[in-house]
Order: C-alpha cells, then sequence, then structure tokens
C-alpha cells in the first residue's frame, strides 16, 4: 500500500529509487552482502577487531583503576566479560558466513537478538545490562573501522536512510552514487545537505523514527520540493513523478 509521508526538504529535485538504510553512531555502516570467497578474510577483521577492543578495554580497565575508581573500573571489566563471552564471537562468525553479511552487519544482527531478550528480564538491574552490550556492540564495529577500510557498495538508485548522516559517510557514499537521502536528523545548513545540494542530490530530513518506518529494499520516492516521502508508490504515482523528472532535471537545485 502507498505511503506517503512527511518530511522537510534540504535539497530539491526527485529521486525515485530503493531504500538503503544506514546504521550506526559513532561509526555508520550497512549491510553488505559477501561472497563465500570473502568469508574467510571478514572473519579475521571481526577477529582482529575483537582483539583490538579488548586491548582497549584493558586500557581503560587500568586506568580507572590507577585513579581509584571502583564504579568506572567495573564497568570495563563487565565490558571486557562481555567481549570474551565466546559464544557471542561465535555468533557473529556463524551469521557472518551463513547469511554472507559484512561483520558490522552481523555484530548488529546478533545484538539485536540479545538485547531483545535482556529487555524481557524482569529483574531491571540484569535488564538494563543491555546497554552495556550496545556500548560493547559499538566498540567493535569502530573497531572494525581501524583495519583496512572497505569500500561502500551501492547498488544503482540507492536512496540512503540515516537517523544521522555525517559528511564524511557522505563523501564515502558519494562514490556509490546515491540518488537521494532521507534523514531523521538535520538542517538546512548541515554540511551534509550542502553537500548534497552541491552535487544535486534530492534529500529531505526530519522524519521521525525512519528506520523503524524504511526498510532497506523498499521503494521510495523523495519529492525534494514539497519535502514528501512515498513509500511503496503505486504504478500510477511512479508514471506521475517519472514525468516531472523528465521536466525538471535540467533546471538547477539551488536555494532553500
Amino acid at each position: 500500500t502507498e505511503v506517503r509521508l512527511r518530511a522537510r526538504s534540504v535539497s530539491r529535485g526527485i529521486a525515485i529509487g530503493k531504500i538503503v538504510c544506514l546504521f550506526g553512531n559513532d561509526r555508520q555502516y550497512y549491510r553488505i552482502s559477501l561472497t563465500e570467497n570473502d568469508v574467510p578474510a571478514e572473519i579475521r577483521r571481526l577477529r582482529a577487531a575483537v582483539r583490538l577492543s579488548a586491548r582497549q578495554l584493558k586500557k581503560l580497565s587500568d586506568a580507572d583503576r590507577s585513579k581509584h575508581s571502583p564504579a568506572g573500573h567495573e564497568i570495563f571489566e563487565t565490558h571486557r566479560m562481555i567481549l570474551s563471552d565466546a559464544s557471542l564471537i561465535s555468533k557473529i562468525e556463524n551469521a557472518i558466513t551463513e547469511k554472507l553479511i559484512n561483520a558490522e552487519w552481523a555484530v548488529k544482527l546478533v545484538t539485536d537478538e540479545y538485547v531483545a531478550k535482556f529487555k524481557q528480564i524482569d529483574d531491571e538491574h540484569f535488564r538494563e545490562r543491555f546497554i552495556d552490550l550496545e556500548d560493547v556492540a559499538q566498540r567493535i564495529t569502530n573497531a572494525l573501522g581501524g583495519g583496512q577500510r572497505q569500500k561502500l557498495r551501492l547498488e544503482k538508485d540507492a536512496i540512503i536512510a540515516a537517523k544521522e548522516l555525517r559528511p564524511s559517510t557522505m563523501v564515502e557514499l558519494y562514490e556509490g552514487e546515491p540518488i537521494g537521502l532521507i534523514t531523521e536528523h538535520g538542517g538546512w545548513t548541515s554540511h551534509t545537505f550542502i553537500l548534497a545540494r552541491e552535487v544535486g542530490i534530492p534529500a529531505v530530513t526530519g522524519l521521525k523514527k525512519l528506520l523503524r518506518r524504511l526498510n532497506t529494499g523498499d521503494r521510495v520516492i523523495i519529492d525534494g520540493f514539497s519535502g514528501l516521502v512515498i513509500l511503496h508508490p503505486t504504478g500510477e504515482t511512479l508514471a506521475a513523478y517519472k514525468a516531472e523528472v523528465r521536466e525538471t532535471k535540467t533546471f538547477p537545485i539551488t536555494g532553500p
């Protein structure tokens, strides 16, 4: 069923394509499909990231101990215990192998599964442990970025959806030639959208909880003139917007 969502235009133009949901806070990432030949290298990359994360946590733990901060030391030791859980790392490796996905996405899938279980626990103390798990998962994904940098690969006509898109990520993604951007946060003066306007990529922002409403692979239209996001457009809507693209494509995209 066609769904129309109201957002705020930050770069004019019209884009018709498929959603690629981008996740992550300190380091942003998305799902990358691997071949079976890619798996051994991806497993090695994950293990290297886990070792780096462990070294970071030990350094932080030792520092807090020397500063007589029992709470800080205990937190980092808890994170080290989570990281040393063989079953957690094994599940992430299995996800990479079985689903043929990049390490970042495997970490997310496994972490989401654990977090869902934690949130069902009646005991509040144990229930809140999911925050520690998310913290460790974020540390691993950050460490994955410290290894060999993966080239960001996008399929044709990709429209990026993210809670917030950093300018550096925008620069990286531009090599994959995305045709549109949808974010929850950001404004006209954001460097990300300044870049989008410079290269002529339609963009809208202000769409609340968008990562719960949009899924990778969803067909979508961005109307950067009115700020409209049309999810699962009908054939009639597609035809109307394709005609409008032909009429407006030659006009410059400038001004708020």
